[in-house]
């Protein structure tokens, strides 16, 4: 009896105390990779501040997987402290996080939309981007 109550103990235990992994945020649809491939437009900046919106065209990543790199072009007059600049920069792709030039942003994408966060727990900002329609 003393063995068959360890037992369930035991059992139970492992049942309480088994790693339930919450399920990933989609980071690649269906297209694989290359569904990240094409430009992106940045539309809003979420930061501590309040949210600051912007103009299709203002900002534009053009994410290039097979050379992988992205560009930015910057067609806007002042696009605050949190953007990288205009030029081409190097690209690496992980399961949950984009690095560029080795500064990794976490990653998210749904069908037409891109979110890329730099450390939003600590009040960093979180870039949405659009496909242009």
């Amino acid at each position: 009896m003393r063995n068959l109550t360890f037992l369930s103990a035991l059992l139970l235990l492992i049942a309480c105390t088994k790693d339930e992994a919450e399920p990933s945020p989609q980071i690649i649809d269906n297209g694989g990779l290359h569904a990240l491939d094409g430009e992106w437009h940045l539309s809003n900046v979420l930061t501590l501040a309040p949210q600051e919106s912007y103009d299709l065209g203002e900002y534009v990543w053009d994410i290039d997987i097979d050379n992988e790199s992205v560009t930015v072009d910057d067609n806007s007059d002042d696009l605050g402290y949190y953007m990288i600049g205009e030029g081409t920069y190097s690209l690496t792709i992980t399961e949950d996080s984009l690095f560029v030039n080795g500064i990794g942003l976490g990653l998210f994408t749904d069908d037409d939309e891109l979110n890329l966060s730099n450390m939003p727990e600590l009040d960093g900002p979180i870039h949405f981007f659009i496909r242009e329609e």
